[in-house]
Formats: C-alpha cells, structure tokens, sequence
C-alpha cells in the first residue's frame, strides 16, 4: 500500500511539474507569456497561430508594428485585464481585429483599452480602420496599398514601394494623419472628405487629389501626371515634375505653393484661390477664374490663355508665342510679356499694367479699368469704349 501511494505522489508530481514547465514555454495561441521587465505593470504577450493574409481590419484601440518578412507572425501584447477581451482572426485573407461579444473595455478610450501587435508578413495590401490605430513600418506596398479610415488614423511609413502597375490608394473620411517619407508608385490616388494631413519628402508616380474635406498636404512629385480637385479646404505645399499634363479645379478654399513643369496645364477656379509657384511647359497653360484669385509666379508655355469673370490679382512675368486675355471681371495685375503676339480684350474693372518685348499687341478695351502699356511691340493695335484709360505714352520708346 505504501508502495502504491508513493507511486501516485511521484506521478501526480511529475504532471506538475510538466505542466508548469509547458505553460512557461508555451507561445500559443491559448497560452500567454509575462512580458519580461513589465511584469509589475501586469502587461502580458502571446504570439498567434494565425492563417495567411495580406490585409488588416480593425475597430480597435491598436498600435501596430509591420515587419515585412517571409515568415507570418502575429505578437499580442496588452494589460492582463484586456487579453481575453479581443478577438482577432483571419477571414479571407484579412486580419481582423475586433472586441469580442459582450466584452467592454474601460469605457474611456485610453490606453488600458489598448493592445499592441507586432506583425510580420510578406506584404500587407490593405488596411480598413474604424478603430483608433497607429500604423508604423520601414516598407510596405510591393503589391500595391490601399488604406481606408473612418477612424482616427496615425501613420508613419519610411517608404511606399510599387512594383509594375500598383497603386497607393487613400481614402479617408475620418480624421488620419500620414507621415510618408518615401512614395514610389505607379498611381498616388487620395480622396479626402475628413480631416488629412500628408506628409512626404518625395512622391515618384502620377498624383489624383480630390478633397472635399479639410487638407494639408505636403511632397514634391515627379511623374507623368497631376490632377488636382479642392471642394474643401486644402493647403498644398508641392513642386510638380511631371512628363505629361497637370489639372486643377477648386470650388472651396485652396492654397497652394510650388513650382510646376509638365506638357500643358488646365486650372479652373470658382472658389477661394492663392497660388505661389511659377509654370514652366512645353504646350499651352490655360486659366480661367470665377473666383477668387491671386496669383504670384511666372508662367512659361508655348501658348497662355486666361479669361477671369471674378476677382483676380496676378504678378509675374509672362511668356509664350501666343497669350490672349479675356477680362470682365475685377483684375489688377502687374506682369511683363515676353514672346509673340498678345490679344487683350478687357470689359471688366481695375488696373492692368503690362510691360512688353513682343511681336504684337492688340487691346480691345471696354469697361471700367486702367490699362498701362510698356517696353517694345512691333506691331500695335489700340480699340475700344466705355470708361476706360489706356495709357501707352512708356511703349516703343526708343
């Protein structure tokens, strides 16, 4: 009998101890480890045995650390109290991120509701926040990426690279923020109708922008094209270098700052409108404003054409084979004219003073406004009515 029990007291020992040293090694998904060092602020971590996939959704309180890598591995860290409290999945190729039924956090949206998960993939396409997330990595977007957030979304990303045709697709309708120190893509599409701020040091590939939001975006491009759309409130600091045609439409409130090169470039503005930056292209540049507008550059096109039925104040110089000019709206501008023939028809109101070397000029003045001519023109042509000066005694003094 004594026998007996001491057999079973020595087996019931060994199960023990074998148990004890499983749940210390275990890195399970239904075991967890005391993360070392933090042990006194309860925060524990356990790795997940997940399935492939290439995309996140969360409607969590998350900060994220992505590694790319061969090998898929997902770390959970977080409080004691939070652990059971999430579940997080795989369902077609998405990591899913959710609280599980009937499990409610501290009902204050700190940091004790918060877990972090340090994740390793071959690449990561997409992210759908709904949560509160902060995103970190060094590299992602050999695929392509494409992030939509009706959340409150915090970026920092050392570079977005493409290969071939991929794309880096922004969609926000929450409030985000984007740091993007590196963009190389074959398409950057960005459409705003939240709060946004932007941030590059360079951005390689094409641009389409439409905000209807409030945006701050700032990064030099180079690529083949750029088209730009402002319902919103927007605040662009960008140089374009571009291979092809450059757009810009605004019906809301736009700043913009920065020089443009390309083929042609079409602007239509109906809103509020500054610009700071000079225009440099191989074909035509063509303006027209019902707006707002003031305008502080040069522009350099192989044809220029600006009509303005609102408010418009431009200074720069101005330079092309051909300009023509269609004012009847309120203007005051100061500009010079270097190139071919200028055709300059004015029925609105203000003050327009041109200095010119060109071929020709020929003015048809209607309205109520000051026009100033200066410099040189070979061939002049003067014609018009209405409460108008034009002032030509500083042209062709030789």
């Amino acid at each position: 009998m004594k026998i007996k029990t001491l057999a079973l007291s020595i087996l019931i020992t060994t199960l023990c101890m074998a148990s004890c040293s499983s749940a210390r090694n275990s890195t399970t998904d239904n075991d967890m480890t005391v993360v070392a060092g933090l042990s006194g602020k309860g925060e524990v971590e356990k790795t997940l045995n997940l399935g492939k996939f290439n995309g996140i959704e969360s409607s969590v309180i998350v900060d994220i650390h992505y590694t790319q890598g061969s090998k898929r591995n997902v770390r959970m860290r977080t409080s004691k109290e939070q652990i059971d409290r999430y579940d997080i999945s795989v369902n077609v190729s998405t990591l899913v991120l959710k609280k599980k039924d009937n499990k409610s956090g501290s009902g204050r949206g700190s940091k004790e509701d918060k877990i972090t998960l340090y994740v390793t993939a071959p690449d990561i396409n997409f992210i759908d926040n709904r949560g509160i997330m902060k995103f970190y990595t060094k590299l992602i977007g050999s695929g392509g990426l494409q992030i939509r957030n009706k959340g409150i979304l915090d970026m920092n990303i050392q570079n977005v690279h493409g290969k071939g045709s991929s794309t880096l697709s922004i969609d926000n309708s929450g409030r985000m923020t984007a740091e993007m120190q590196a963009v190389d893509v074959r398409l950057f599409s960005l459409d705003n109708k939240g709060m946004l701020t932007f941030r590059s040091t360079g951005i390689t590939g094409s641009l389409k922008l439409d905000n209807s939001g409030q945006l701050t975006f700032s990064g030099n491009v180079e690529g083949s094209t750029a088209e730009l759309e402002n319902k919103g409130v927007c605040n662009l600091t960008s140089a374009f270098n571009l291979t092809d045609d450059y757009s810009f439409s605004n019906g809301g409130q736009m700043s913009m700052s920065g020089d443009v090169k390309g083929t042609s470039a079409t602007l239509k503005n109906t809103g509020v409108y500054r610009m700071e930056g000079s225009f440099r292209l191989n074909g035509d540049y063509t303006y027209d404003n019902s707006g707002q507008a003031d305008n502080n550059g040069d522009v350099t096109a192989k044809t220029i054409s600006m009509s303005n039925s609102g408010m418009d104040s431009r200074d720069g110089s101005l330079k092309a084979d051909q300009l023509t000019m269609s004012v009847n709206g309120q203007s005051n501008y100061k500009m010079s004219f270097t190139g071919g023939d200028a055709k300059i028809k004015c029925s609105g109101m203000g003050e327009f003073r041109l200095a010119l070397d060109c071929r020709s000029i020929e003015v048809n003045s209607n309205g109520q406004i000051n026009i100033e001519l200066s410099g040189t023109a070979d061939k002049t042509s003067f014609d018009g009515s209405g409460i108008s000066h034009l002032k030509t005694s500083r042209l062709n003094k030789f």
